[in-house]
């Protein structure tokens, strides 16, 4: 361990004293000398290094020494541990062949360039996916946002659903906005002429006329129909007066560069709540029919009073739950027509002479009739109220009528869909039935088991969907069948017995004579000769 360069190296106890000395004693040593002291690793010595006073700094060939010891160290144990992790360890195999498997990108090559290509194309592709999950996310959201928009304006009575889809899809209503709405009409959006590209810029501008009507917020979009609609939503009715003859003309302008002839603009009433959407647009359609042809827009709900609100998707609700028999759902929407035809102006008053109200009840009553017509319900129990409908002048009297024909035909749609639906486990009972009477252990229990009914229950079943009580039914099936058997086969007694549902020929033999007055092996006989 001495270098040329120590002039003593000494191995010393805990005490100081010294086990060993190399070179120079103590005594010998000169006056300046440069010390350098190190522990031992196992036991309790010390290493005493000396070197002259003008060595003060480990000599370069000692250093490169170590230098070239460290580093052929590492390499050896980088060498040691690659060839530990190739011979014991391989995840990165395992990850090419799961690529290789799932992707089916075979390698070009061997050796790692070959592997960390895949590896590389493997992550290119999965970005690649990545960026398309979201682009269909963000396309998938925007259609559903769009549908919750289309609901809206249909008018929808789930409001608790409803609100929760415009938090979740960012949709900036509440029930305490007040609403309005523009539909602005065209060929070339009825007839999909605009390019895309011309579509976009189109929109960006109205958007950004929108964006300066204070107090509001909106949504566009376009219906079912090619109409381009614009929801307008004010958090106080007083901002509604933003919307004006100006605004309206100013849309016109702006729409005019893009389209070949100018649109038709009718913009409905303001109305408040979230139904009020589908009031407004409503309104809105209904104004645009009786546009004249010299005009470009009407603005407002004034239809010569007669206005009143039923737009067909109620209506569709109305019937589906009138059919369904769910007289709640149907109470409820009528409760809610009746609420939003209130705010309108011809029917705040008594109603008496109000045509709206005469049109709005007529039209709920033709709704009730088309339903009594296609349930095929007797007419006849309906035709008091339906007096009182046409010859009572009073609108509450009218459609006190109306909701007293609802429950009625709720009553008889709900029996109907009853009767139907047990005659269908009837038929299906007496289907059971026939396909194992032959069954020796077919009881009234087996069948309450099988069909989840109590043995009172199947057995009244049963009696309605047969005209006959079970044991008949089945007595006269097994011997039907056992008459069919004793003609056509040579079977023994005891084998037609079992196959007839009996565990033994002597109760066979019995149950026959009673059924045909003669024993099995008479009419097998008569039968044969």
């Amino acid at each position: 361990m001495m270098s040329e360069s120590m002039i003593s190296l000494s191995i010393l106890r805990s005490d100081g004293n010294a086990i060993l000395t190399a070179g120079l004693s103590d005594d010998e040593l000169p006056s300046e000398t440069a010390c350098l002291t190190y522990p031992a690793t196992l036991l309790d010595w010390e290493y005493r290094f000396v070197f002259p006073a003008a060595s003060s700094v480990v000599p370069a060939e000692d250093f490169s020494k170590l230098v070239v010891m460290y580093i052929s160290s590492f390499i050896g144990g980088l060498a040691i541990s690659c060839l530990l992790s190739i011979f014991t360890y391989r995840p990165l195999g395992r990850t090419l062949k799961r690529i290789v498997t799932h992707t089916g990108i075979r390698p070009s090559g061997r050796g790692l360039s070959s592997d960390y290509h895949i590896i590389e194309h493997s992550f290119e592709t999965l970005e690649e996916e990545n960026s398309r999950m979201k682009a269909s996310a963000k396309q998938y959201e925007q259609t559903v946002r769009t549908d919750v928009i289309q609901q809206l304006l249909k008018g929808c009575f789930q409001l608790e659903a409803i609100q929760q889809d415009l938090l979740q899809y960012k949709i900036p209503f509440s029930p305490e906005n007040f609403f309005q709405v523009i539909v602005i009409s065209n060929a070339d959006l009825r007839s999909t002429r605009m390019e895309p590209y011309t579509a976009v810029k189109w929109m960006d501008c109205l958007r950004e006329r929108l964006k300066a009507v204070s107090g509001c917020r909106f949504e566009l979009i376009e219906s079912m129909d090619g109409d381009l609609i614009v929801i307008l939503a004010f958090s106080a009715q007083e901002f509604t007066t933003q919307v004006d003859v100006s605004l309206v003309r100013e849309l016109i302008l702006l729409c005019e560069p893009f389209l070949s002839q100018r649109p038709l603009i009718s913009v409905g009433g303001v109305h408040q709540g979230l139904v009020g959407i589908s009031v407004s647009y409503h309104f809105a359609v209904e104004q645009r029919s009786h546009l004249p042809r010299s005009w470009d827009y009407v603005i407002g709900d004034d239809t010569n009073g007669e206005q009143y609100y039923y737009p067909l998707e109620w209506e569709i609700q109305l019937i589906s739950s009138l059919k369904a028999g769910n007289h709640g759902a149907a109470n409820r929407i009528l409760e809610e027509l009746r609420k939003e035809n209130r705010k309108l102006k011809p029917l705040r008053s008594d109603g008496a002479s109000a045509k709206a109200g005469v049109k709005l009840v007529s039209m709920i009553l033709d709704t009730f009739l088309r339903v009594i017509s296609e349930l095929s319900l007797n007419d006849r129990l309906f035709m008091e109220d339906l007096d009182v409908v046409f010859t009572n002048e009073s609108f509450d009297h009218k459609w006190e009528c109306l909701l007293s024909i609802c429950e009625r035909i709720c009553t008889l749609a709900s029996r109907e869909k009853e009767s139907s639906a047990v005659s269908c486990l009837g038929r299906e009972l007496l289907d059971y039935v026939d396909d194992h009477f032959r069954s020796s252990d077919l009881c009234l229990k087996t069948l309450g088991d099988r069909f989840n009914l109590s043995i009172q229950s199947i057995s009244k079943l049963f009696k309605t969907a047969a005209d006959d009580t079970f044991y008949n039914y089945l007595y006269h099936k097994r011997m039907e069948y056992a008459c069919h058997l004793l003609r056509t086969t040579s079977d023994t007694m005891q084998s037609i017995a079992n196959q007839v549902g009996y565990e033994n020929e002597f109760s066979f033999k019995r149950a026959f004579i009673r059924y045909t007055g003669i024993r099995p092996k008479d009419y097998m006989e008569n039968n044969r000769s």
